[in-house]
């Protein structure tokens, strides 16, 4: 699953550039893994969602080389579709505010439906400034101990054995934010996906 930031501080060609090319590579590799995957836009609440991509990419083969030989053509493929729905999508989104918190119940949502012998991989794409649904993360710079007893605040589903990874924090459109700000951010975003049990957590501004 991969959740992308369509708020107003990160829509621009730069950044549309970067996410689509970390896209890319999400597809190569479930392509690789016959895995199903789930592209969404989101803005200023849960609700605010765009699926701009859903499909399991099962490619056909007798044999591992014969499915990988045809990675690169399906990539290419699911990318133009994906491309394709990118601006209409963006353009159903509301731009009155980012709530990124909100997404843990719906990813926790997805993760209940896929099989136990799945492995649930989560990517967001986001600068990190939340700021709806009582966490705002745009006015200060949060110490580590500041950073996990807010992160406390936030209702998490238990993401037992999933992969979160949350990349681009503090990246918005023209100037990156200051380091000590990225800190806090980092934080946390660590701190939260700590408390779902995920069992690997990667906050990064890349």
């Amino acid at each position: 699953l991969i959740d992308d930031d369509e708020t107003g501080s990160r829509v621009d060609p730069v950044t549309t550039k970067h996410d689509q090319s970390v896209i890319e590579q999400e597809v190569t590799q479930t392509a690789v893994c016959n895995g199903r995957l789930t592209v969404d836009m989101f803005s200023s609440s849960s609700g605010s969602t765009v699926t701009v991509y859903d499909q399991t990419i099962d490619l056909p083969g007798a044999t591992d080389n014969a499915r990988l030989l045809q990675v690169p053509v399906a990539v290419k493929k699911i990318m133009k579709q994906i491309r394709a729905n990118w601006a209409p999508a963006l353009a159903t989104l509301p731009q009155d505010g980012t709530d990124i918190t909100g997404l843990y119940r719906l990813a926790g949502e997805y993760n209940e439906q896929l099989s136990a012998r799945t492995t649930f991989d989560w990517v967001v794409l986001t600068d990190g400034f939340n700021n709806l649904g009582g966490i705002d993360l745009e006015t200060q710079a949060l110490t580590p101990t500041q950073a996990t007893a807010l992160a406390a605040q936030v209702p998490v589903p238990s993401l037992k054995g999933a992969s979160v990874t949350v990349a681009g924090l503090g990246s918005v459109a023209g100037s990156p934010a200051p380091s000590a700000v990225i800190g806090g951010l980092v934080a946390f975003y660590n701190a939260v996906c700590a408390n779902t049990h995920a069992a690997k957590c990667l906050s990064v501004t890349d």
